[in-house]
């Protein structure tokens, strides 16, 4: 791992993760997270608005062993209930059904982990809930079907 991925932070809303520490902060203060579940919040918060795929996900974290997606569902709730997701209209994580897990809040990447945000955040917005529908275009589904 290079020097600046160790030194890296990255801020979305009132928490700042700190990749070198391994510390997820909010508001200051140190927010107890395990292991697995701060690698699977690393790993998404790098990648805001993607959708990561849950294979992928396991493979990252658990790329020594062989894991049911169970677990994977109880270090996304722990990651959850620490950041507060889903509480007073904050959300961070998004289920994209059917696909994987997709980080949905705004990232904001600290420069030297100073504190000094960068003035381009990596992802704004949120996801829709659904895709949009296709009007006028069953005959193109049915045959893609």
């Amino acid at each position: 791992m290079s020097g600046a991925a160790v030194h890296r932070k990255l801020r979305f809303g009132p928490f700042e993760l700190s990749i070198g520490e391994r510390v997820l902060r909010r508001d200051g203060r140190v927010l107890p997270l395990g292991d697995r579940a701060f690698d699977i919040l690393t790993y998404l918060a790098d990648r805001p608005g993607e959708v990561v795929a849950k294979q992928e996900l396991m493979d990252h974290v658990w790329s020594d062993i062989t894991v049911e997606e169970g677990s994977l569902r109880v270090h996304v709730a722990a990651i959850r209930k620490a950041l507060g997701d889903g509480q007073f209209g904050n959300r961070y994580i998004a289920n994209i059904k059917g696909r994987g897990y997709s980080f949905v809040g705004t990232v904001v990447r600290l420069k030297d982990g100073k504190g000094s945000g960068s003035s381009n955040p990596s992802f704004r917005g949120r996801f829709a809930a659904q895709p949009p529908m296709l009007i006028g275009r069953e005959v193109t589904e049915s045959e893609v079907c």
